[in-house]
């Protein structure tokens, strides 16, 4: 891990475990020169673990920062031409970059397929994490994000966890309310005491958060997909001096377990993160959410109905893309950022899955916004993403602005739209952002 850790420009590791009343494990990794997130977090049930978790996390931002693949140049409509492109149209978009014209460049990169083994290109912005003002600026309109970066001690393991984590983002965004608050409609909740009875560490674990003051609430998130997703809130127990607010954690992998683990230590990673204040991605607004204490507002989910995957990792792969293929998502792909001894990172992407919804550029994908019975156009799609493959139309009229020398009524007979007064500052980016397809 050493070698991992100098190669990634981590010039300090911390513990942040005793800041916090919980005692979990939870290192943060610096890394003054990144191009993006400049500390790095990671947990476990050990200290080793939870070094490992912070190592491998910075190694995962440094690989995709300084990854320099070869591109090939293609606009959106050469690459919905060409099956050998991933979809454009289904691929996270970014609403902060400005909409382009279809026939614009776009910079692609060669992934592999993992079900078929074949080539794929995928766009670079799903490849790399350089969040420099330079580079954002050459942004072709996908969502530049750490979902699906990934790093293990080899590739298979890189990628299942890669795997694991966007279809994770997926099941968190159909779960998501517009305010960022879960949707009760969308969550079923679990018998933290039944949780315990499954297994010796995970009744421990829970143990001790409770006996130090926190409450373990625990959901089934999984979805379509059916691969594990829990997700946990650890409540502190007095209301009136409540140390840190309620804090979220969710964890995937293909049996229910490791995914209720990975949950509840990342819930205890994010205590120990607003504690420390440290971290780039932490913002003011994160202590001032007011997330409900009670989700258990309905009867409990057993444990036995939840969705079990192998628990052999020679097996699981395979599993978890049989999965994907058996759901409509046939295209899963995969890029080695880097390897070096001991250590592999790598990108993972799955045309079609929501990208990541806490980022501030995160747009709704058409999954998500079928499921909400909204057929609206985002303000920021990728290049060419108007352009649907099965030729369907928007039933959403255009807007028109229009001055006093033609009449409304005239006008009316020539188009049939919303008409404005005379566009002032900020009119049409207000008229895009209500998600109409044309403006004139």
């Amino acid at each position: 891990m050493t070698d991992v850790a100098s190669w990634s420009d981590v010039t300090r590791l911390a513990s942040l475990t005793d800041l916090d009343f919980l005692g979990l494990p939870v290192i943060a990794a610096i890394r003054p020169m990144s191009q993006s997130l400049s500390v790095a977090s990671g947990k476990g049930a050990t200290l080793a673990e939870a070094l490992t978790s912070a190592i491998m996390e910075a190694y995962e931002h440094a690989a995709a920062e300084n990854v320099q693949p070869p591109v090939r140049m293609a606009d959106a409509q050469e690459a919905m031409r060409n099956a050998g492109f991933a979809d454009p149209t289904i691929l996270p978009a970014d609403r902060r970059t400005p909409l382009r014209a279809v026939d614009s460049p776009i910079r692609w990169v060669e992934f592999e397929q993992l079900i078929s083994g074949g080539p794929i290109w995928v766009p670079y912005d799903l490849v790399h994490l350089r969040l420099t003002c330079e580079e954002m600026s050459r942004n072709d309109g996908f969502l530049v994000s750490t979902n699906g970066l990934a790093a293990g001690e080899n590739y298979q393991d890189a990628v299942l966890h890669g795997l694991c984590e966007v279809i994770e983002r997926d099941a968190i965004a159909f779960a998501m309310d517009d305010k960022g608050a879960l949707r009760l409609d969308r969550i079923a909740p679990l018998d933290s005491t039944e949780c315990s009875r499954v297994d010796p560490s995970i009744e421990n674990l829970i143990a001790k958060v409770s006996s130090r003051g926190c409450s373990v609430l625990l959901n089934d998130l999984t979805h379509e997909i059916g691969v594990p997703v829990i997700h946990c809130r650890l409540c502190e127990n007095s209301d009136t001096s409540a140390f840190v607010r309620p804090c979220d954690g969710v964890g995937c992998a293909p049996t229910p377990i490791v995914a209720l683990r990975r949950a509840i230590f990342e819930a205890a990673q994010a205590r120990a993160t607003l504690i420390s204040g440290a971290r780039d991605d932490v913002l003011k607004r994160n202590y001032h959410i007011t997330y409900g204490r009670a989700l258990e507002r309905t009867k409990a989910r057993s444990w036995s109905d939840l969705s079990q995957g192998p628990r052999n990792k020679a097996v699981a792969l395979e599993w978890v893309l049989d999965r994907l293929y058996s759901s409509g998502f046939p295209d899963a792909a995969a890029f080695r950022l880097d390897q070096r001894e001991g250590a592999v990172a790598v990108r993972v992407v799955v045309p079609g899955l929501e990208g990541l919804p806490m980022s501030s550029g995160y747009v709704r994908g058409k999954r998500v916004r079928s499921e909400r019975d909204t057929s609206v156009t985002p303000l920021s799609l990728p290049r060419g993403a108007r352009m649907d493959r099965r030729n369907t139309s928007s039933s959403k009229r255009p807007v028109v602005f229009f001055g006093p020398t033609l009449p409304q009524d005239r006008a009316r007979r020539i188009i049939d739209a919303d008409f404005h007064p005379p566009a002032a500052i900020g009119n049409l980016y207000r008229a895009a952002r209500k998600n109409h397809p044309l403006s004139y």
